[in-house]
């Protein structure tokens, strides 16, 4: 490929990637994007294996993790596929951008569309209304309810199943993710009242 960019060093938490398995990158391509993925992305750092076995590492801007086989590599995006905006955005921010908004940019977040599948299951937010039937807290919809969690840790749950009509309004601050069952409803913990 083309025009290269200047990479930050890999910096981890944890152990891996390390100086004895691997080599930190210094440029990389401009864009990058896997078969699965719905745009291009910028690079913010990557590491090589050693042994060289598989292709370089990369750890994108967005915070995603691609590498090792199956990655594409363009100077700039063909014309109608967009580009990430958070990975556009903060490599514009850390100065690897130098002429930026010359890609259509797709930014989605997804913490806000109504999800897939309902989260009250898993979380005990139901209500038995009879034998293997509960009314999900989240969605106001009637399931079936079953055993999860194997014989060590054996708990009765909802099974899963998309969102009802009745699904509750997600929380300004933390959607859906840290709902609990209160007097029968299902609220956001971290931003419950005790009244």
């Amino acid at each position: 490929m083309g025009a290269r960019v200047q990479l930050l060093p890999p910096v981890a938490r944890g152990d891996w990637p390390n100086l004895r398995v691997a080599i930190p990158l210094t440029e990389g391509p401009r864009y990058v994007r896997t078969p699965g993925m719905g745009r291009w992305h910028r690079i913010r750092s990557g590491y090589q294996v050693r042994d060289e076995s598989r292709g370089p590492s990369w750890r994108l801007w967005c915070g995603q993790h691609i590498g090792y086989y199956g990655v594409f590599e363009v100077d700039e995006p063909p014309a109608g596929e967009p580009a990430c905006g958070t990975c556009e955005g903060r490599a514009i921010g850390a100065g690897q951008v130098e002429n930026p908004l010359t890609v259509d940019l797709a930014y989605e977040p997804w913490m806000w569309d109504t999800p897939t599948l309902c989260p009250g299951p898993g979380r005990g937010l139901y209500v038995a209304e009879g034998f293997r039937v509960g009314r999900c807290l989240v969605c106001q919809l009637l399931a079936p309810t079953r055993v999860t969690g194997g014989p060590y840790r054996a708990q009765m749950s909802l099974t899963k199943h998309p969102p009802g009509p009745g699904l509750m309004t997600p929380c300004p601050f933390h959607g859906w993710f840290h709902l609990r069952a209160v007097d029968g409803a299902a609220v956001c913990w971290p931003c419950r009242t005790d009244d």
